[in-house]
């Protein structure tokens, strides 16, 4: 059993896509670029906002990125969540959790005001603490920070954490923090068979044990 277990949202809990893609369109026409609209799908969600205007080829220019991002976050904030699903898988995941250890966290590339609104709406209220990127008002914070500040402040050992997302990036981060990483095959990304080399625990409909 692990100490504590940290958990992604987008493509793990709760199925965002239609919403996330819908608003990622919409800030890239507001802020005056083109993009090939075949090039939103659901492998874009996972990075921050960003991020993603680099993967589609839009710009390098900080100032073009952070165009989109305040488009994105002002569409997004005031965002109708009628369209998030809740995954069976995720939340047979989180029940289980919950059965093992009380210290159960957040770790997402999303705001903090849509992550509030989502895991209020759900009912999602057995998190000890949540984490978002602009958790603080002087810095961004990534999921590699994220996870090595839930390690020092709880005084967790980095090995007997497990995080559980759905990208190459969840992976990356639980790696760069040292931690086991379970990967929920029924999210985002694209390349899953390389995800599974290199996860610790595979999470699928067949098997959804975080042992």
């Amino acid at each position: 059993m692990y100490k504590a277990y940290v958990f992604d949202i987008d493509g793990t809990l709760l199925d965002t896509a239609p919403t996330i893609l819908n608003y990622i369109a919409q800030s890239i026409t507001l802020s005056g670029l083109k993009v090939d609209k075949s090039a939103i799908n659901q492998n874009l969600i996972g990075p921050k906002i960003a991020e993603i205007i680099e993967i589609l080829g839009l710009s390098h220019k900080e100032e073009d990125k952070q165009i989109v991002v305040k488009h994105f976050r002002e569409l997004y904030d005031n965002a109708p969540i009628f369209e998030t699903k809740p995954y069976f898988q995720g939340m047979a995941l989180l029940q289980q959790a919950q059965k093992e250890t009380p210290n159960l966290f957040i770790a997402t590339n999303k705001p903090t005001k849509p992550t509030e609104k989502l895991l209020q709406h759900f009912k999602l209220e057995c998190f000890k603490d949540v984490y978002t990127p602009n958790r603080y008002a002087d810095k961004v914070i990534s999921k590699t920070d994220m996870l090595q500040e839930i390690i020092s402040k709880n005084h967790f050992q980095p090995e007997n954490i497990l995080f559980i997302g759905d990208t190459k990036g969840d992976l990356i981060a639980a790696k760069n923090a040292g931690c086991k990483f379970a990967f929920a095959t029924w999210g985002y990304a694209e390349n899953k068979a390389e995800i599974r080399e290199q996860s610790d625990i595979i999470l699928d409909e067949n098997s959804l044990n975080l042992i």
